[in-house]
């Protein structure tokens, strides 16, 4: 694939030319780039991944993403990123790139929710677990229900890592999340995918395969691996979910070699952070992150099974002391908009009325302390009643025929969601330091796609388009860099560089 970022082209394939539309970068990996497109035919958004052009030289990188076709395309799980197609792009005339299409799931890295609750706790002792419980429950038990299909498969992930898990929130409030990037899976001997065995062994000896701070020892150790191995990583997420902190000290590999000789150190047992650690939940995790395989949770069935019991216990333990759970929701997401105008009188009414729940409580707690001369029978204390139940219940979801609203127009970074705001101001910050390092330099990659993904995701705000204009005119691409001013210009009114 080339290195070319802002696109909008159609892929081209011998069966249909006029289906997959490219729209922009989605983001890069070490062997493959994905890019947000549109599937016309069904009308919905798609993720399309293509290996880097620079690779095509490596049989073995090829050999890899072919099998991650076969894999994904095999898989249907709802905790993973489900494949819907692939094929051959022809590039040029008679030159093509191979290409497999996937469900745009619209969610957030598991890593940036890991950072938002660390940045919001601050350096403040903690004193429960760093996200809520019922958060890590839904992850962790969801995580383990698409391992263990993928290991009843035959298969072994060998790269969970927070980065490769996305997560959205859903109405009720709970979590959802899918795994993804099935770039190094492992193929065992029993795999139900009989093509897939007969493939060449695509592992060197003495190669370790997977992210270094989430290998468990006998992958570090270029060592057989199975499913306990992305045990042993869970292990590791779960850790992190709980402290906020990294199991793992080092991060070179020599480093970890040396940590991974010895068990796991009684001094970063997450109850050393946490004040009040759950020690049921303490020892899961632990027993996950055991060095020797032999001695872990032997499957994901059984880690869900020990976990459920966890989950259910401190319920039990929170309702038995008239405790309330720790809040769920965080600001990493925008919240959903709500309609400005609901089609449901009586139920606008009963918003406004919970909305006031506060000030009405008031007025009541002032009737009970201030009886009205006129008596005090049971008309007045019906309604008192019926409002301080109303402010306690959640309000109630906008009637189907309310959701459907005109989008928001984003002209400020102001307007921007926290999480793509703090992209914008990396990838600028970025750009700048390269650009003013010397009069040849270009715009680094990353930087790049992050300002065209923002670019294209609000096109009402121009900020991003300068930018990417300074970068493609560092490119020489003339047309591009002037196609991106005369939007900048438009939008606003001005050809000076922009401030945040």
């Amino acid at each position: 694939m080339s290195k070319e970022t802002f696109i909008k082209r159609f892929i081209r394939t011998k069966e249909d030319d006029q289906r997959y539309e490219l729209v922009a970068v989605l983001g890069e990996g070490g062997m493959a780039r994905v890019y947000l497109g549109i599937d016309h035919l069904e009308g919905r958004e798609v993720a399309v991944k293509y290996p880097l052009n620079d690779l095509y030289p490596n049989p073995e990188v090829i050999s890899r993403f072919r099998r991650e076709m076969k894999v994904m395309s095999r898989l249907a799980h709802p905790h993973v990123v489900q494949c819907l197609d692939q094929g051959l792009d022809e590039m040029e005339p008679g030159c093509f790139d191979i290409f497999y299409v996937m469900e745009f799931f619209d969610g957030v890295e598991l890593s940036d929710l890991i950072h938002h609750h660390v940045v919001a706790q601050g350096k403040d002792p903690i004193t429960g677990t760093l996200l809520p419980f019922a958060d890590i429950g839904d992850i962790l038990l969801q995580l383990l229900d698409a391992l263990g299909a993928i290991h009843k498969l035959g298969l072994v992930h060998r790269d969970v890592k927070p980065q490769n898990i996305l997560w959205r929130r859903q109405p009720n409030g709970r979590l959802f999340i899918k795994l993804s990037d099935f770039g190094v899976v492992k193929v065992m001997e029993d795999c139900s995918f009989g093509t897939l065995v007969k493939t060449a062994k695509l592992t060197k000896p003495d190669q370790v395969i997977g992210t270094l701070l989430y290998v468990s020892p006998e992958q570090l150790f270029a060592q057989n691996v199975d499913e306990r191995s992305d045990l042993y990583a869970v292990g590791l997420i779960a850790y992190e979910l709980v402290t906020g902190r990294s199991a793992r000290e080092c991060t070179s590999i020599g480093g970890l070699i040396m940590e991974t000789t010895r068990d796991f150190d009684a001094k970063k047992h997450p109850s050393r952070f946490i004040r009040e650690m759950n020690s049921a939940l303490e020892r899961w995790i632990l027993d996950l992150l055991e060095r020797e395989p032999e001695k872990r949770i032997p499957n994901a069935r059984e880690a869900i099974r020990r976990l459920q019991e966890i989950l259910d216990a401190h319920r039990s333990s929170l309702s038995e002391s008239g405790r309330k759970p720790k809040p769920t929701h965080v600001s990493v997401r925008p919240a959903p908009l709500k309609p400005t105008k609901p089609s449901n009188p009586a139920r606008s009414g009963r918003r406004v009325a919970i909305a006031a729940g506060g000030v009405l409580a008031a007025l009541v707690a002032m009737i009970f302390l201030f009886p009205s001369s006129q008596g005090n029978g049971g008309g007045g204390e019906t309604p008192a009643a019926a409002v301080a139940s109303s402010a306690e219940m959640p309000p109630p979801p906008p009637p189907p025929s309310a959701t459907a609203i005109r989008p928001v127009r984003r002209t400020s970074l102001a307007d921007l969601p926290s999480t793509d705001q703090r992209g914008y101001v990396m990838a600028t910050t970025s750009v700048k330091r390269a650009l003013d390092r010397s009069a040849g330099a270009t715009c680094p990659i990353q930087a790049e796609n992050a300002l065209l993904f923002i670019a294209n995701k609000y096109p009402d705000f121009p900020n991003p388009k300068y930018w990417i204009a300074e970068c493609f005119t560092r490119k020489k691409w003339t047309e591009e860099a002037g196609r991106m001013r005369e939007r900048y210009r438009a939008l606003s009114g001005s050809d000076d560089e922009p401030s945040y």
